[in-house]
């Protein structure tokens, strides 16, 4: 798996990831933490970059990931459609596109594994 970037438009050194595989290779947790502490880089220069912490704002970025494993221990899988509402609250707490975030998990999982 091969990780790279190009320069994003969010903010000035705002990143976008790509992720490249030679057919179907195992995501590790290795592989995920090593994503994951990309992203948070992106992320907290973003956050210092709009004054975030200076307004007294968290990092949402490490909420939401806490959010989403503190789900997982309690056995809540957001891939099924029954949990959306679930999915739907997080994306509004974070600001993210929920209809982005189900065409998503739709089309990027179900298509390969189908339904849970």
């Amino acid at each position: 798996m091969k990780i790279t970037f190009s320069k994003g438009k969010l903010w000035n050194d705002d990143k976008l990831f790509f992720i490249e595989t030679k057919g179907e290779e195992p995501f590790t947790l290795y592989r995920l933490l090593l994503l994951v502490n990309q992203l948070s880089l992106n992320e907290y220069g973003r956050y210092k970059e709009k004054g975030f912490g200076e307004r007294g704002l968290p990092f949402f970025f490490e909420e939401s990931l806490l959010s989403v494993i503190d789900l997982g221990k309690r056995g809540t899988d957001l891939i099924e459609d029954k949990n959306n509402d679930i999915s739907e609250e997080l994306c509004k707490r974070y600001g993210l596109n929920f209809n982005k975030w189900k065409q998503t998990k739709l089309q990027d999982f179900f298509k390969e594994n189908g339904t849970p």
